[in-house]
């Protein structure tokens, strides 16, 4: 339960674009729409790759760390 809700806070990026006045204090998710703001003209793809994979690879280096245990607090009922 708690991995998926630091995967929900991690990509709230709505909340933090309303919340987060400065460009200083706001969350890597919102720094890459920003970054496919300015891309928008222009084909520079690598670095929205590198972008997306420097986001993504947290959460999925905590899934892999916590995997068992997510599947086996979501089926933890499913036996009655």
């Amino acid at each position: 339960m708690l991995v998926l809700n630091v995967i929900g806070l991690w990509n709230s990026t709505l909340l933090v674009m309303v919340i987060a006045p400065g460009e200083d204090e706001r969350t890597l998710p919102v720094a890459l729409l920003n970054l496919y703001g300015t891309m928008q003209y222009s084909s520079d793809w690598g670095g929205m790759f590198a972008g997306i994979a420097i986001l993504v690879y947290p959460m999925v280096v905590l899934y892999l760390w916590c995997g068992r245990r997510i599947v086996d607090g979501m089926t933890a009922g499913i036996g009655k």
